[in-house]
């Protein structure tokens, strides 16, 4: 019956690595270390669950041992081979197979077995948790009853730590008490930090992951490690154009967790500006920066606005307020003289440097803010006022229009009020405010009576 084969990656030939431990705890050479010899172990776990999720793959234990085979390599692969065809008796059920290939392949090359190196096991300088998972390692195959493991186990505890763990009972349980020792390590480890003496802190909680002292599976030494950092170079190759944080040959480090913290920095202040180079403008934002030992323009925006660059006689390595590399940490590129325009009309001719990987078009550092003195206002952003070096140098006169002829009108709106006098009898001539054209304009008063007009009969 055909057999498919999922895609399984298994090495048994692969050996066991656990933390270097450092026995000076027991006197020894502090440079001398153990290392065991470990034989083939077939991964029956693997094999078990693999068995466990597709019964219906394998009708029969010989099936599964042609499985297990199959996945052989080397000597071992040619020790079945000759079980096989001989038709050996261990090839007809999986359980004496595997006890007959752990006799043949399964013994430890080590000079210690396996009682005798978990009763040698100490932590000294390793940190509680590599210790704790070497124990555990070799506790799962001892035999030992948990009272015996569990006094294995504090006996090669850290000397501090041991010293912490008296207070406890061996009635809490091998688990428990290796809860315990791990918290008491971390207390330890936060304490040394207080003090300022964290000088054993690996003892007390797990490093963090190496640093670039170790390239694959070489480290460096200390001398290598202490002249690289003397000279600036880069610890995972050795260059001097880079840092680590910015090696090229340097693997990324898969990140295991990301912690959010909410932002309360407030938003940078950009200003508005024009750069001007050969005939060409381009409109972009400038910061002002006085923490800034000079003047640079993004590369990203020079390479948007293919503009050319040329070298810098002189190479210059920027950090940030924590010493980190800012961008690739290195400039050494400059932009030829170029025109710059913040506003309408401040207007100057400079020379930027080239900022690698930088997030903002331009920044204006102490030396220009130091010359130009703008007076700033901080809540809008807006410039108040320039230096009197600018009002010289830098700001432009407003153009002036040209002065044209103007025609003025005008018109006149006659007066109610007539200058001139009725020709009216002299017997009227009291009554002449009646006969004036302003009174044609006016109504007469309302009278409270009402004056009866007769008409006569016959009247015309």
């Amino acid at each position: 019956m055909p057999i498919n084969l999922p895609c399984m990656s298994l090495d048994w030939g692969r050996k066991p690595e656990y933390p270097e431990e450092t026995p000076e705890a027991r006197g020894e050479h502090a440079n001398s270390t153990h290392t065991a010899e470990v034989g083939i172990e077939p991964p029956t776990l693997e094999c078990q669950l693999y068995f466990e999720m597709l019964p219906h793959q394998f009708s029969g234990d010989r099936a599964k041992i042609a499985f297990i085979i199959s996945l052989l390599s080397g000597k071992a692969c040619r020790w079945a081979e000759s079980m096989w065809t001989t038709e050996s008796p261990v090839m007809q059920s999986l359980d004496p197979f595997l006890v007959h290939f752990k006799d043949v392949f399964g013994t430890s090359t080590s000079a210690l077995s396996v009682h005798d190196e978990l009763f040698s096991l100490w932590q000294a300088n390793r940190a509680i948790h590599d210790y704790t998972l070497h124990f555990h390692t070799l506790a799962a195959s001892s035999g030992w009853n948990e009272v015996a493991l569990l006094s294995a186990y504090r006996r090669g505890l850290n000397p501090k730590i041991r010293q912490q763990m008296a207070i406890y009972d061996d009635s809490m349980g091998l688990e428990l008490f290796m809860l315990k020792a791990q918290h008491i390590s971390q207390r330890l480890f936060a304490v040394s930090i207080e003090e300022g003496t964290p000088s054993d802190a690996s003892s007390f909680c797990s490093s963090p992951a190496p640093e670039p002292m170790q390239t694959d599976q070489y480290r460096l030494l200390a001398d290598e490690r202490q002249r690289r950092l003397h000279q600036r170079l880069c610890l995972y190759c050795g260059e001097n154009d880079h840092l680590l944080q910015t090696c090229p040959a340097c693997p990324p480090r898969p990140t295991v967790s990301t912690i959010h913290i909410s932002s309360t920095v407030a938003t940078p202040c950009y200003h508005d500006a024009v750069v001007i180079h050969a005939s060409r403008s381009f409109s972009m934002k400038v910061l002002f920066d006085s923490g800034s030992f000079g003047n640079f323009i993004s590369s990203h925006l020079l390479s948007a606005c293919k503009v050319p660059r040329q070298r810098n006689p002189t190479r210059y390595r920027i950090t940030t307020i924590q010493g980190k590399p800012l961008g690739k940490g290195l400039v050494q590129w400059k932009m030829s003289e170029l025109t710059l325009r913040i506003g309408c009309l401040h207007e100057e001719t400079l020379s930027l440097l080239v900022l690698e990987e930088s997030a903002v078009d331009v920044v204006l550092g102490r030396r220009w803010l130091a010359k130009h003195q703008p007076n700033i206002r901080w809540i809008s952003g807006s410039i108040d006022q320039w230096s009197d070096y600018c009002l010289q140098h830098c700001l432009r006169s407003l153009p002036l229009r040209t002065p044209e002829m103007a025609l003025l009108g005008s018109t006149t709106i006659e007066s109610p009020v007539s200058s001139t006098q009725a020709n009216l009898p002299g017997e009227y001539q009291d009554y002449q405010d009646v006969f004036t054209q302003m009174a044609t304009t006016k109504m007469l008063p309302h009278r409270p009576w009402d004056c009866a007009i007769d008409l006569l009969p016959g009247a015309w």
